[in-house]
Order: structure tokens, then sequence, then C-alpha cells
């Protein structure tokens, strides 16, 4: 018999290294502003709202650069991930990945298309190695929505992506060859 579980993921929560998060409500967190992508440009000398290129020290008024929301003129960004941990809601069903590629596009102040290339994909309970496409073992592969926003726990706020399957993915767990071996 071939034991083999395929799971739509309608909703999968997605927790990652400083790539991944759950939402919060802002309002459990005494904050000044809420995160938002956006990027540093320069100002007139000495009239804009941030020291430095990066807009991390304020300087209202002195300094020579300001911040604008959005996602400016290099909307793309790639990254690499270390172990990845994937849940199911109510964490009935997990998923743990070696390493992986983000590629991604931040398309508003808010919000970022994300696709997900994940390597050594095994159920950590049983080992069994598990796959978006049968011809590539042990890799995911998966497109998400994010929205950007707090992570939920904890006394000092964390922001990360609330990411959101783009379209339904299915994953298969096992194969012939791990039922007949038994």
């Amino acid at each position: 018999m071939r034991r083999t579980g395929t799971w739509l993921c309608l909703v999968v929560l997605l927790v990652m290294s400083a790539v991944a998060a759950s939402t919060a409500s802002a309002a459990e967190y005494e904050l000044e502003g809420l995160p938002e992508f956006g990027h540093c440009v320069p100002s007139a000398p000495h009239k804009g709202e941030y020291k430095g290129r990066q807009c991390l020290t304020p300087q209202p008024g002195e300094g020579n650069y300001n911040w604008v929301p959005g996602p400016g003129p290099k909307p793309k960004f790639e990254g690499t991930i270390s172990v990845t941990k994937l849940e199911t809601v109510g964490k009935k069903f997990t998923i743990q990945c070696s390493f992986g590629v983000a590629r991604g596009e931040y398309k508003s102040p808010k919000k970022a298309t994300v696709a997900l290339e994940l390597v050594g994909c095994i159920r950590p309970e049983n080992a069994q190695k598990c796959q978006t496409n049968p011809a590539k073992e042990a890799e995911i592969e998966a497109s998400f929505e994010g929205e950007l926003g707090f992570i939920k726990g904890g006394s000092t706020p964390k922001v990360g992506l609330d990411l959101k399957p783009a379209s339904p993915v299915a994953l298969t767990c096992g194969s012939v060859s791990d039922a007949s071996s038994r």
C-alpha cells in the first residue's frame, strides 16, 4: 500500500527565521508608528527628517534624508533561509526544511509577494520526505502573499510578514519505497 499524504494548506502558519510571522493588533503594543516598507531618499541639505542614508536616526528639519513609503525604484528582493518549520493551524502537521531561497517583490507599504523554494523537507516525526512536485524529492515550492505586521508574543514587538498561500499548496509526503520497506 502506498503511504502518502496530500494536504491542501489553505491556511498555513509559516514560521521561519526572520522571514515570516503572524500579525497581531498594533493596539497590543505602545508604538509611535506602524511598520511599513519604504526607502530613504536624499532631501535638500539640512531640511530632511533623518540623519544618514538608512533613515534610522531622526533629525527633524536638520537631516539630509526623508523616508518615503512604498517599494521604491527596486521593488524586488531575494534572500536565503536557514532551517524552516512549516505548521498547519493547530500544529497537527509539521514539516522541517533544511535550507531555502525566498524571492519576492514589495507591492505597497504593507504588502509583498514571496516565492519560496525549500529543500531538505521532511516530517520530523517519521523522516518522510515531503515535496510539491514528485520529480523534486524533498523540495517545496510555493507562492505567498504577505502583509507586514507585528509578531504575536513576547514583551517586545517584532516585525514580520504574515504569509498566506497565493493558491492552495498540495504537499505529498512519503513514497512507494517508504511503504514497501516496512
